[in-house]
């Protein structure tokens, strides 16, 4: 991104696109994903949360 807004200052005389994949890294579109509710057989909710190295919770 920082190639492309730099080459945009430097007016050039022809256009520039750039095209970027930004997109989930994930296995599957049905995949799980943080904060996410899931609803248990026993009509319970579960929320996804997931715990990093430093126990910090988000």
């Amino acid at each position: 991104m920082g190639v492309i807004q730099a080459l945009g200052t430097l007016n050039l005389p022809f256009e520039i696109h750039g095209i970027i994949g930004a997109v989930e890294n994930i296995i599957g579109g049905n995949a799980y994903k943080p904060g996410d509710v899931l609803k248990a057989s026993n009509g319970k909710q579960l929320k996804l949360q997931i715990q990093t190295q430093k126990d910090d919770w988000f």
